[in-house]
């Protein structure tokens, strides 16, 4: 880095980059103490196994026996059990190792976003320039003032950590690739297969959407003869990862074609193998289509949508416009189609939309820069800025104040859940029109005209409603990533060990519990979802625990035929139901 004015600026430009991370963190630090729940404790289950024995080969319940956490490539399983090693089995541990990917993300999205800049894929104002680090700050401010950033960063799981910094790695690498003057060398190639390796021995999950984005953006961009090689670095990349996974898998005496056949046979079998009607289908993936959008934030996506389409000077987009456009374009395409292809699959895990994890710093990254074109930086614009940061004030204490939008139950009716994002739309709909309504109105100093008023009430309700949802998910005394709402975690699982501890020998594998708290017992036990009636009555078990909130409605006859069952008294905890026979109830009092 050179020390001329233009090189300091450079570096400056980098500073918001250590401020963010240090922000991040703090907002993180209420997530990290969270119990784990769903899916998250059998990733534990994995990590612990490797850390202790070098393969996640774990036991999960009596109905699974030994089960290998080999559901993706294990690079995260090995990542966060290197952690474990270092400093122990703990939740802040195994929180914390997983959010340190989400800080390694912040500077690519300012390298992505200055990228865009330099390219001129985009049009931002001068403004925005200089000083660059306005810009980066902005990127970095929308991307981490996100419910989604921080919940999703500090989940156990692959989609909010690693898998975002290989995704817009690779988008980062094409871009800076193809954008360049001149013959392409080989090294970029070889770069690009790398790097498409490397996003597969994170996941395999993305890899359909990142190649139809990529060939897109060529055959937009109408570099054809590049087309063929840039497949075939692809190929090469894919053949690549095979190659070291076989290494790595004959090495530690993995499976290897576990990853394999978990990706591929699910997509062959039509999402999860099971048959869903049509109709229920539609059902489940226009919720997913919501919650995911709520999470990601209306106002984040519609400012996203502006820069597709910011600088636009005829009604219809001219050939020409699209290709100086295809960058950003390439960057959107991403991000929407990985919106889609989870909506359409109807994928959202216990109510949480964590494979959104990729498409939350592309909407930022776009949203920063919609609103670099319509609006003059903080220090060119101050009035403006500190009219719109007391508006968003207001925004946050009114969202705090309000019903956690995210809170919804469908044990309580389908008609009640409809009613509840109902009334959320409504208040975000007028909340968006008295913004703009008062920047309409109020003297700041500054010319806008209708788009620009848009960008900036846009702004302020973004940042608004994200910050009293941020502050009211560090308060909440419920789950906030899988279950949503679900509480009494530690109080159930306290009281299973002490009842685990007090039964004969002979008794205590036949317990039966979620398996997110049975695989904390590590020991013996029975999962509850895989529990039906006929093994009630057949063995009678001492402890039954059925879980009857969920974020989806409980229909469990389990459930159903222990509040009738006379041999059990019933007590509740949050959100389970904790079943013990009469003899056991007895002995213990």
């Amino acid at each position: 880095m050179s020390l001329t004015p233009d090189g300091l600026r450079s570096r400056v430009a980098w500073i918001p980059v250590g401020i963010t991370a240090v922000v991040a963190a703090v907002l993180a630090i209420p997530a990290l103490t969270d119990s784990f729940a769903g899916d998250e404790m059998v990733f534990v289950g994995a990590m612990r196994a490797a850390a202790e024995t070098g393969r996640p080969l774990f036991y999960k319940s009596v109905q699974f026996g030994q089960q290998w956490g080999m559901w993706h490539p294990p690079t995260y399983v090995y990542s966060v059990a290197a952690a474990i090693v270092a400093f122990g089995t703990n939740t802040i541990v195994i929180r914390g190792a997983t959010f340190v990917a989400t800080l390694l993300t912040l500077p690519l999205l300012v390298a992505l976003v200055n990228t865009l800049v330099d390219r001129d894929a985009v049009s931002v104002r001068k403004s925005w320039r200089s000083p660059s680090w306005q810009l980066a700050a902005l990127v970095l401010a929308l991307y981490v003032l996100s419910p989604l950033t921080i919940q999703n960063g500090t989940l156990v799981d692959i989609d909010g950590s690693l898998l975002p910094i290989g995704v817009t790695a690779f988008i980062l690498y094409a871009i800076r690739t193809f954008e360049r003057d001149g013959p392409i060398p080989k090294s970029r190639y070889i770069g690009l297969a790398i790097l498409f390796a490397g996003v597969s021995w994170i996941k395999f999950g993305p890899l359909p959407v990142l190649v139809a984005s990529f060939v897109g953006y060529l055959v937009l961009r109408g570099q054809y003869r590049r087309l063929l090689p840039a497949v075939a670095a692809l190929v090469v990349g894919f053949g690549l990862f095979s190659v070291t996974w076989w290494g790595v898998s004959s090495a530690l005496d993995l499976p290897f074609w576990r990853p394999y056949e978990h990706n591929f046979g699910m997509l062959l079998s039509g999402g999860d193998g099971r048959e869903i009607a049509l109709q229920t289908r539609l059902m489940l993936s226009g919720w997913a289509g919501y919650a995911s959008l709520l999470w990601l934030s209306p106002f984040l996506v519609l400012l996203a949508v502006g820069s597709l389409v910011s600088n636009q000077e005829t009604a219809r987009p001219t050939l020409e416009w699209l290709q100086n456009r295809a960058p950003v374009l390439f960057v959107g395409a991403v991000a929407v189609l990985t919106y889609v292809q989870y909506t359409v699959l109807a994928k959202l895990p216990y109510g949480f939309p964590k494979y959104m994890g990729i498409s939350t710093p592309l909407f930022a990254v776009l949203a920063a820069v919609c609103v670099a074109h319509f609006l003059d930086a903080p220090l060119e614009t101050r009035r403006l800025w500190r009219f719109g940061a007391v508006l968003a004030g207001v925004v946050a204490a009114v969202t705090f104040l309000a019903p956690d939008p995210f809170y919804v139950s469908f044990n309580k009716g389908t008609m009640a859940v409809l009613l509840r994002a109902g009334g959320t739309v409504l208040a975000y709909s007028v909340g968006f029109a008295s913004v703009y309504a008062l920047f309409d109105h109020v003297e700041t100093g500054v010319e806008l005209n209708r788009s620009s008023i848009a960008a900036v009430a846009l702004v302020v309700l973004l940042v608004g409603t994200n910050g009293g949802l941020i502050l009211t998910q560090a308060t909440a005394g419920y789950s906030t990533h899988y279950d949503y709402g679900q509480k009494g975690n530690d109080e159930v699982l306290s009281y299973v060990k002490e009842t685990y501890a007090d039964l004969p020998a002979d008794e205590q594998s036949e317990v039966v519990v979620p398996f997110d708290i049975g695989l904390k017992l590590r020991e013996p036990y029975h999962d509850t979802e895989l529990y039906s009636v006929s093994d009630l009555e057949d063995s009678q078990p001492p402890l039954v625990i059925v879980k009857h909130r969920k974020y989806y409605a409980v229909n469990s006859a389990l459930l159903d035929r222990l509040n009738d069952h006379s041999d059990y008294s019933k007590r509740t905890v949050g959100s389970f139901s904790i079943f013990i026979r009469e003899d056991v109830s007895t002995e213990q009092n």
